[in-house]
């Protein structure tokens, strides 16, 4: 939903009249899973499950070669308008298959990017890897490498929780998760999405989580992310609001290629700093000294 708002201003000898639509704050969209995969722990790198209708997280009954862990990326920067705010995510998966043994699982930032191959089985033991897969030691099979084999991620989790039945599970917002997507929506090019690991020292833990090629769209992983307009995300008169939505949503001043004079622009930031005693603009956080 979107408010139409008419506004006018004298600037540089003449009268700017703007009329624009602000977005309603905190608005709400489910973003589907655009890869996931399956690092299968092994001797040679060449198991995968980039196609499969799962993936798994924890530890088989194998004495050797147990370990499973699950990557999963959400293209958000397709999803939530540019420069936005980002507020609240959830991480929704169906877990269809459980070992009884409850494990925590944390979602792990990625750190470099990887890849969804052609590789499929239904089961943990995974199917030979395909050109692109990701592997236990490989990002991209069979040509590019993990710096560490099971993957290269953050050491501290953005969210844990107690993983035990089968159901949907969520991993409700923090705000690492919240930082996550964020850093996401704004440098799309570093978007390398979760690692899931957990269970992996105690055997027979390993969990089944639909993919996002799963048969049943019901089952298929979803974010639900949460966003405000960088200037409804913090506490203004209204027309400091005004002001401060003209300036970063509809002239785009801080974008490189902005819909008004650069004229425009600083008479807008002046304007602003003056009604606020000097604040930074949300949309341009390096401040107004230059104005």
């Amino acid at each position: 939903m979107r408010v139409a708002v008419r506004c006018r201003w004298w600037l540089n000898g003449l009268w700017l009249v703007i009329a624009f639509a602000v977005p309603v704050p905190a608005e709400t969209l489910i973003v589907p899973a655009v890869a996931d995969n399956t690092l299968i722990e092994s001797a040679t790198g060449a198991l995968s499950n980039g196609a499969g209708p799962a993936f798994f997280v924890g530890r088989t009954s194998q004495a050797v070669d147990f370990r499973r862990r699950g990557l999963i990326r959400f293209d958000v920067d397709a999803a939530v308008p540019q420069g936005m705010i980002v507020t609240r995510t959830e991480l929704r998966l169906v877990l269809n298959q459980s070992n009884p043994q409850p494990i925590e699982i944390g979602l792990h930032r990625a750190l470099v990017d990887w890849g969804e191959g052609e590789s499929a089985s239904s089961g943990g033991s995974g199917g030979p890897a395909a050109e692109g897969d990701a592997t236990w030691f490989h990002t991209f099979y069979d040509t590019t490498f993990w710096a560490s084999p099971g993957g290269d991620f953050a050491a501290e989790p953005s969210a844990m929780i107690e993983v035990v039945d089968a159901g949907e599970i969520y991993w409700t917002s923090t705000p690492a998760t919240v930082a996550d997507v964020q850093a996401w929506l704004d440098h799309p090019d570093e978007n390398y999405g979760w690692l899931l690991i957990g269970g992996e020292n105690t055997p027979t833990t390993s969990k089944r989580f639909a993919s996002r090629e799963a048969t049943d769209p019901a089952e298929q992983p979803q974010l639900v992310v949460e966003y405000e307009a960088p200037c409804a995300a913090i506490a203004l008169e209204v027309e400091s609001r005004v002001l401060c939505e003209v300036y970063c949503e509809a002239l785009d001043c801080d974008a490189p290629a902005h819909a008004a004079s650069p004229r425009a622009c600083e008479q807008l930031a002046w304007r602003f700093a003056q009604r606020t005693g000097g604040a930074d603009l949300p949309c341009e956080p390096s401040g107004l000294d230059d104005f």
